[in-house]
């Protein structure tokens, strides 16, 4: 990535109008490469004395009215239909061999559907969850400790429960609904 599309990508993250998969790539890179978070951090500078310096200025109050009632109008009634096509919707790598495509996200209640892509020989590290997480395996097999799960096999989790490793040694693609993870 050249540092125009860098300087760019940064300034979209700080400015919170990234894509939700966009801006977890970026974050996962961030870790790793000390450029990507100081272009962050850079623009975090900028845009925070931008912030200072208009914190205390509010609309006319008619304008105000008038915006208002516009994203009222605008919010929809309830959870609307989602399509989305097998050749639709971007694989992010997560970790080796793991690879994310986010489905839907609701923010409210803090949970994500998405798909999981476990490459041959990929492994996924223990973790906790602090809500149930359902598990459905829609192709390939894997390895949850001691639970083997096929295609079409369903496994949950409860909150407070830890996953251990989860490994799949043929590939697996995996359907899972569960607790929205800052940087999952």
């Amino acid at each position: 990535m050249n540092g125009s599309d860098l300087d760019a990508r940064a300034a979209e993250y700080v400015l919170g109008t990234l894509e939700a998969t966009e801006r977890d790539r970026l974050e996962l890179e961030a870790v790793s490469d000390p450029g990507i978070r100081a272009a962050i951090e850079a623009w975090e500078v900028r845009l925070g004395e931008l912030e200072a310096d208009n914190s205390s200025i509010a609309p006319p109050e008619h304008v105000w009215q008038r915006v208002a009632s516009r994203i009222e109008a605008l919010k929809p009634e309830g959870i609307q239909a989602r399509t989305i096509r097998a050749d639709q919707g971007e694989w992010v790598l997560r970790s080796p061999g793991v690879h994310k495509k986010v489905l839907f996200t609701d923010y409210d209640a803090r949970t994500q559907c998405y798909l999981l892509r476990l490459d041959p020989g990929a492994s996924i590290k223990t973790h906790q969850h602090s809500q149930i997480e359902e598990c459905l395996v829609v192709e390939g097999e894997v390895d949850h400790g001691e639970l083997h799960l096929e295609a079409g096999d369903f496994h949950m989790v409860g909150p407070g429960q830890v996953h251990s490793i989860v490994r799949s040694q043929r590939g697996a693609l995996l359907y899972i609904r569960g607790e929205l993870r800052e940087a999952a």
